[in-house]
This record gives C-alpha cells, structure tokens and sequence, in this order.
C-alpha cells in the first residue's frame, strides 16, 4: 500500500532538484520531470520535455555558471500520488559578464509516477 508523500521526500526531492539543476546538465534534470509537464516561466509556458530542455539550455546559456537556490518551502498539499508545494528561488550568476542575480516564487505540483517523484507543472515568477 502506498503511503502519503511525506514532507521529507518533497524536501529531499527538492534538494535533488537544486543539485540537478546547478548541474548544468538536462539529462539530471530530465529524470526528475514528468513526461507530459508543464513549466511556466516569465517568459512563456513550455510544455512537454523538448520544450522544457530547450528552456533550460537557452537559460543556461544566457547566465553563465548559475547557482539556484530553493528555500521557504512551503507544503501545501500532500496525499499518496500527490503533493504541492510552493517555495522561494534565488538565483546567480554572469549576464553579459557582469554578475547578477534574482528571485522569486515557484509553485510545483509533484506526482508519483511508478516509485518515482516527478514534475508535472512549475511556474516561477518574480
């Protein structure tokens, strides 16, 4: 029987994901996303893998050595299949040479998939 995702997993997830993100490399992000999500950024919604991975490289390229943070992780919902959760992002790193840096909001809705957590929907704003 499956139990409720619990509050460690989608931190521990979460984790996961700031790692596999400052990675730099899609292929670790990819195994943590579900195949039919959706992720919506300030510059539009990108639906499915390809269109995420080409949001995620054009990202990449356009700040060099990034570093994205999570924090203030706020579960709002968690069931068996399930959870939601909302959060603060920070990000660095070199535009045009120059260092800068952001944050924002981001709202995730993880499922279950098999034995596995997976992304099915982000949206992050500022």
């Amino acid at each position: 029987m499956k139990t409720i995702i619990s509050e460690q997993e989608i931190k521990d997830f979460l984790k996961a994901y700031q790692d596999a993100t400052n990675s730099h490399v899609f292929l670790n992000v990819f195994e943590m996303i579900h195949p039919r999500a959706l992720y919506r950024f300030t510059d539009g919604d990108f639906s499915g893998i390809k269109d995420i991975e080409k949001a995620f490289e054009d990202n990449w390229k356009t700040i060099q050595d990034e570093m994205y943070l999570i924090s203030d992780i706020e579960i709002i919902h968690t069931d068996v299949n399930s959870a939601s959760v909302g959060y603060t992002f920070k990000w660095a790193g070199l535009v045009d040479n120059e260092q800068e840096a952001g944050k924002g909001k981001g709202t995730n809705i993880i499922v279950r998939n098999g034995d596995k957590l997976h992304f099915i929907y982000e949206h992050l704003s500022k």
